[in-house]
């Protein structure tokens, strides 16, 4: 994707382009694998209910896959400065909304899975588990950094707007512990159903 978008065809620093690749490229896997969040274990989730694993700590856990995979798609991405410094500042900026935003989100809608997934089955057009509000999820995602971003490009200042992302993000991960147990909340307001559902 950044080598789509990086090159000269976008000469404007900090365009929205540069956004949108940015989040794309730093949160794919989190955006990939968290859409379906426990469904990938639904065939043994009873287990690991059971198990004495506390949930707070499942969807710690969860959060910190989410974040590290987020890091190594943002380290990974540091060669695109060599098309200009400020994208490896965006891209900081959106890492940091990935991880301290955007991961709550995916956890929090996960809370409302219900559907099985057949790990044993092929892969290949295989959309078990998928429903069209999985697709939704990408508009929370993508929608509300570009909204953050939007208000300050209004009053001339993309700059402040690309600092707000990442000060969002920052602050998400400063109220992480918070974040996660209102999940778990969340979740544990719901296990039945969520249960039920991986069960047929």
């Amino acid at each position: 994707y950044g080598l789509l978008i990086y090159p000269p065809h976008a000469r404007t620093p900090g365009e929205g382009m540069f956004l949108f690749a940015g989040l794309l490229i730093t949160g794919i896997f989190s955006m990939q694998y968290g859409q379906l969040i426990m469904c990938w274990e639904s065939r043994s989730f009873d287990k690991i209910v059971t198990s004495g694993l506390r949930m707070h700590d499942y969807f710690r856990g969860k959060f910190w896959l989410f974040f590290t995979a987020n890091a190594i798609s943002f380290l990974l991405t540091l060669p695109y400065a060599f098309y200009g410094y400020r994208i490896a500042l965006i891209n900081l900026a959106c890492f940091l909304y990935n991880s301290g935003i955007n991961a709550f989100i995916i956890l929090f809608l996960g809370t409302y899975n219900t559907r099985r997934i057949d790990l044993g089955k092929g892969v290949l057009f295989n959309y078990e588990g998928t429903t069209f509000v999985h697709f939704l999820l990408f508009f929370p995602l993508l929608g509300l950094p570009f909204l953050v971003y939007w208000l300050f490009t209004l009053s001339g200042n993309p700059e402040a707007g690309m600092l707000a992302v990442g000060f969002a993000g920052a602050a998400g991960l400063t109220f992480s512990g918070g974040f996660i147990r209102l999940i778990t909340k969340q979740f544990n307001s719901r296990k039945y159903k969520i249960l039920n559902g991986f069960r047929t």
